[in-house]
Protein backbone atom coordinates (compact mmCIF):
# COMPACT_ATOMS: atom_id res chain seq x y z
CA UNK A 1 0.00 0.00 0.00
CA UNK A 2 1.28 3.37 -0.88
CA UNK A 3 2.13 5.88 1.88
CA UNK A 4 -0.34 8.70 1.99
CA UNK A 5 0.87 11.93 3.42
CA UNK A 6 -1.91 14.40 4.20
CA UNK A 7 0.42 17.04 5.52
CA UNK A 8 1.34 19.88 3.30
CA UNK A 9 4.74 19.49 1.73
CA UNK A 10 5.94 22.67 3.41
CA UNK A 11 5.56 21.11 6.80
CA UNK A 12 7.16 17.81 5.97
CA UNK A 13 10.73 17.33 7.15
CA UNK A 14 13.52 17.53 4.72
CA UNK A 15 14.96 14.25 3.55
CA UNK A 16 18.34 14.85 5.22
CA UNK A 17 16.65 15.63 8.53
CA UNK A 18 14.46 12.56 8.15
CA UNK A 19 17.53 10.40 7.52
CA UNK A 20 19.35 11.86 10.55
CA UNK A 21 16.21 11.35 12.60
CA UNK A 22 15.99 7.73 11.45
CA UNK A 23 19.70 7.14 12.28
CA UNK A 24 19.31 8.71 15.74
CA UNK A 25 16.21 6.60 16.33
CA UNK A 26 18.12 3.44 15.30
CA UNK A 27 21.11 4.43 17.50
CA UNK A 28 18.72 5.03 20.43
CA UNK A 29 17.14 1.60 19.98
CA UNK A 30 20.56 -0.07 19.79
CA UNK A 31 21.75 1.89 22.84
CA UNK A 32 18.64 0.90 24.77
CA UNK A 33 19.18 -2.77 23.85
CA UNK A 34 22.86 -2.50 24.90
CA UNK A 35 21.89 -0.88 28.24
CA UNK A 36 19.24 -3.54 28.93
CA UNK A 37 21.65 -6.38 28.05
CA UNK A 38 24.41 -4.77 30.13
CA UNK A 39 22.04 -4.36 33.09
CA UNK A 40 20.98 -8.01 32.82
CA UNK A 41 24.64 -9.05 32.55
CA UNK A 42 25.60 -7.01 35.65
CA UNK A 43 22.68 -8.45 37.61
CA UNK A 44 23.74 -11.98 36.60
CA UNK A 45 27.39 -11.20 37.43
CA UNK A 46 26.51 -9.84 40.90
CA UNK A 47 24.30 -12.85 41.58
CA UNK A 48 27.14 -15.21 40.59
CA UNK A 49 29.64 -13.29 42.78
CA UNK A 50 27.17 -13.39 45.69
CA UNK A 51 26.88 -17.18 45.44
CA UNK A 52 30.65 -17.52 45.18
CA UNK A 53 31.12 -15.27 48.24
CA UNK A 54 28.67 -17.35 50.29
CA UNK A 55 30.38 -20.54 49.18
CA UNK A 56 33.82 -19.13 50.03
CA UNK A 57 32.59 -17.98 53.45
CA UNK A 58 31.18 -21.40 54.28
CA UNK A 59 34.40 -23.06 53.06
CA UNK A 60 36.42 -20.67 55.20
CA UNK A 61 34.35 -21.51 58.29
CA UNK A 62 34.76 -25.21 57.58
CA UNK A 63 38.53 -24.80 57.18
CA UNK A 64 38.71 -22.86 60.46
CA UNK A 65 36.88 -25.70 62.22
CA UNK A 66 39.29 -28.22 60.64
CA UNK A 67 42.29 -26.15 61.74
CA UNK A 68 41.00 -26.01 65.32
CA UNK A 69 40.45 -29.75 65.28
CA UNK A 70 43.96 -30.32 63.93
CA UNK A 71 45.43 -27.98 66.56
CA UNK A 72 43.71 -29.96 69.31
CA UNK A 73 44.95 -33.20 67.78
CA UNK A 74 48.47 -31.80 67.55
CA UNK A 75 48.31 -30.70 71.18
CA UNK A 76 47.19 -34.18 72.24
CA UNK A 77 50.01 -35.71 70.19
CA UNK A 78 52.56 -33.42 71.83
CA UNK A 79 51.24 -34.28 75.29
CA UNK A 80 51.26 -37.99 74.45
CA UNK A 81 54.82 -37.75 73.14
CA UNK A 82 55.89 -35.95 76.33
CA UNK A 83 54.21 -38.61 78.44
CA UNK A 84 55.95 -41.34 76.48
CA UNK A 85 59.31 -39.61 76.93
CA UNK A 86 58.68 -39.25 80.66
CA UNK A 87 57.59 -42.88 80.88
CA UNK A 88 60.78 -43.95 79.09
CA UNK A 89 62.83 -41.91 81.54
CA UNK A 90 61.04 -43.44 84.51
CA UNK A 91 61.38 -46.95 83.14
CA UNK A 92 65.05 -46.37 82.37
CA UNK A 93 65.78 -45.36 85.97
CA UNK A 94 67.11 -48.02 88.23
CA UNK A 95 64.66 -49.16 90.85
CA UNK A 96 65.30 -50.49 94.29
CA UNK A 97 62.36 -52.90 94.23
CA UNK A 98 64.62 -55.94 94.40
CA UNK A 99 66.63 -54.41 97.24
CA UNK A 100 63.39 -53.76 99.14
CA UNK A 101 62.35 -57.37 98.75
CA UNK A 102 65.78 -58.51 99.97
CA UNK A 103 65.70 -56.25 103.05
CA UNK A 104 62.11 -57.33 103.80
CA UNK A 105 63.15 -60.98 103.83
CA UNK A 106 66.09 -60.00 106.05
CA UNK A 107 63.66 -58.40 108.55
CA UNK A 108 61.87 -61.70 108.90
CA UNK A 109 65.01 -63.59 110.05
CA UNK A 110 66.27 -61.03 112.59
CA UNK A 111 66.48 -62.33 116.15
CA UNK A 112 64.42 -60.76 118.93
CA UNK A 113 67.16 -58.54 120.40
CA UNK A 114 68.18 -56.94 117.11
CA UNK A 115 66.63 -53.78 115.62
CA UNK A 116 67.30 -51.90 112.42
CA UNK A 117 67.72 -48.20 113.22
CA UNK A 118 67.89 -46.88 109.68
CA UNK A 119 68.35 -48.13 106.16
CA UNK A 120 69.31 -46.29 102.99
CA UNK A 121 68.23 -48.38 100.02
CA UNK A 122 69.19 -47.73 96.42
CA UNK A 123 69.33 -49.89 93.31
CA UNK A 124 73.02 -50.68 93.70
CA UNK A 125 73.58 -50.79 97.48
CA UNK A 126 71.90 -50.82 100.84
CA UNK A 127 73.35 -49.13 103.90
CA UNK A 128 71.79 -49.99 107.24
CA UNK A 129 72.47 -49.45 110.92
CA UNK A 130 71.70 -52.28 113.34
CA UNK A 131 71.47 -52.32 117.14
CA UNK A 132 71.89 -55.64 118.94
CA UNK A 133 71.33 -56.11 122.69
CA UNK A 134 73.64 -59.08 122.93
CA UNK A 135 76.60 -60.55 121.11
CA UNK A 136 74.66 -63.74 120.38
CA UNK A 137 71.92 -61.73 118.62
CA UNK A 138 74.63 -59.89 116.69
CA UNK A 139 76.27 -63.18 115.69
CA UNK A 140 72.93 -64.63 114.54
CA UNK A 141 72.17 -61.50 112.53
CA UNK A 142 75.54 -61.49 110.79
CA UNK A 143 75.25 -65.22 110.13
CA UNK A 144 71.82 -64.80 108.54
CA UNK A 145 73.07 -61.90 106.38
CA UNK A 146 76.08 -63.91 105.25
CA UNK A 147 73.91 -66.96 104.55
CA UNK A 148 71.72 -65.07 102.08
CA UNK A 149 72.75 -64.78 98.47
CA UNK A 150 71.06 -61.38 98.06
CA UNK A 151 74.24 -59.36 98.35
CA UNK A 152 77.38 -59.49 96.29
CA UNK A 153 79.57 -57.66 98.76
CA UNK A 154 79.10 -57.03 102.50
CA UNK A 155 81.18 -54.31 104.14
CA UNK A 156 81.24 -53.40 107.83
CA UNK A 157 81.65 -49.62 107.81
CA UNK A 158 81.34 -48.99 111.58
CA UNK A 159 81.15 -51.05 114.74
CA UNK A 160 80.65 -49.73 118.28
CA UNK A 161 79.53 -50.86 121.68
CA UNK A 162 77.42 -48.75 123.99
CA UNK A 163 76.58 -50.09 127.46
CA UNK A 164 73.12 -48.53 127.37
CA UNK A 165 72.14 -49.67 123.88
CA UNK A 166 74.37 -52.59 123.02
CA UNK A 167 76.24 -53.25 119.80
CA UNK A 168 75.79 -50.67 117.06
CA UNK A 169 77.05 -51.51 113.60
CA UNK A 170 76.65 -50.10 110.11
CA UNK A 171 76.77 -52.39 107.10
CA UNK A 172 77.08 -51.50 103.44
CA UNK A 173 75.53 -54.26 101.34
CA UNK A 174 76.17 -54.19 97.58
CA UNK A 175 73.20 -55.62 95.71
CA UNK A 176 73.52 -58.15 92.94
CA UNK A 177 72.42 -56.61 89.67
Amino acid sequence: MPAINLLPTDLSPKSSVARVSQVIKNIGIVALVVVVISALGLIGFFTYISFQLRSSTSNQEQLKANIQSLEQTEQRLVLTRDRLNNAKKVLANETAAGALEDIASLFSVLPAGVQIREADISASKTEMSLVANSSSGLAQTLASILATDYYENIKLSSFAFNSNVGYVLTLVLTNQI
